[in-house]
């Protein structure tokens, strides 16, 4: 089968792409590399069922030769990240929402399935312990940047919807909840990487506010997993789907945990939220209900987040001793 991933060279792209890949399947990643790396695809470089396209989605030009009849697109690639969104909204809701239409009309054309990778940011703050599929959601203050990423993801989830009801397109939606795993870069203010590399530093780990807001982290591969077990049922088809992790903790806490895992001195400092953050506040709970997507398709996820944590933190750290073996070996010679 042939797969089109779009930002597939990005965190959760490339884990994608190399499950895949592995599988036996043909994989076509399209990527400018704007949060991606065409490194993070590096093991399955060469591999005769993988091509790589650095470009823009807009810009490619040769779609009849990249699509057929039955393929699946997985459209991962948008404008993503706290820093990233807020400098630039009104790139992020046209870059977003404009190419997910596009591809819907290429899938509409070349009858393929579609995957769209939403956000659970949609739910906003409800308040809510978990949120559900069914939850009325919430859109943050208009005059804040990360309102036109919440916005662009939600026009994105009601195309999908519509193509499926009007033209019976094969769509899923999954929101995506605080997915965690190595490749996630700390630049665009993901917390995990952040965290880990101030740890690591020996600098002072931030947590904003008092850190007793609830997140529910997920590794990449579990992630990874559940797209593939949802293209493959066919009831998922038309629905929405919540994926995350199975266990809630406080960022007080995770914090404290990758302290601890780290064995750092760094001391952990409270901080205001600032105004990127919906305004200067969080959401307090972000926490999916999973009983959909394991009702449809068997998922739960089963890599605790703390063997997540340790995974990154040796990545980490793996690659910053090759950082420095390469630049000692450059000095040298």
């Amino acid at each position: 089968m042939k797969f089109i991933i779009t930002g597939g060279a990005g965190f959760i792209g490339s884990h994608l792409t190399e499950k895949i890949i592995y599988a036996g399947h043909q994989v076509i990643v399209i990527d400018n590399e704007s949060t991606g790396t065409v490194q993070n695809l590096a093991a399955i470089s060469g591999h005769p069922n993988f091509t790589y396209l650095f470009t823009n989605i807009q810009m490619v030009n040769c779609w009849e030769q990249i699509l057929e009849k039955d393929a699946v697109i997985i459209h991962l690639a948008a404008t993503v990240g706290v820093n990233k969104v807020d400098k630039d909204p009104l790139e992020t809701l046209e870059n977003n929402y404009m190419a997910t239409i596009l591809l819907l009309k290429l899938a509409l054309r070349f009858q393929c399935k579609f995957f769209f990778a939403s956000t659970s940011e949609v739910y906003g703050d409800s308040g809510k312990l978990y949120s559900t599929e069914t939850d009325a959601l919430l859109v943050t203050a208009t005059h804040c940047g990360r309102t036109s990423y919440v916005l662009s993801k939600l026009l994105s989830e009601q195309y999908c919807m519509n193509y499926f009801r009007k033209y019976g397109l094969p769509v899923i939606v999954g929101r995506f909840f605080n997915v965690i795993g190595t490749r996630q870069l700390n630049t665009y203010g993901m917390v995990t990487p952040t965290f880990i590399k101030q740890a690591l530093e020996n600098k002072p780990i931030t947590v904003y506010g008092d850190g007793s807001q609830t997140r529910n982290f997920c590794d990449v591969d579990d992630v990874a997993t559940t797209i593939i077990k949802s293209l493959q049922t066919e009831a998922a088809y038309g629905e929405i789907f919540n994926i995350g992790g199975a266990e809630n903790t406080t960022i007080l806490a995770f914090a404290q945990y990758i302290k601890e895992a780290t064995h750092s001195n760094s001391p952990i400092v409270y901080l205001p939220f600032p105004g990127e953050r919906s305004n200067g506040r969080d959401v307090y709970y972000r926490s999916p209900s999973l009983a959909k997507i394991e009702a449809f398709t068997g998922w739960r996820p089963v890599i605790p987040w703390q063997d997540s944590v340790k995974a990154i933190i040796d990545d980490m750290v793996y690659q910053k001793n090759d950082s420095l073996k390469s630049s000692l070996i450059s000095f040298q010679s």
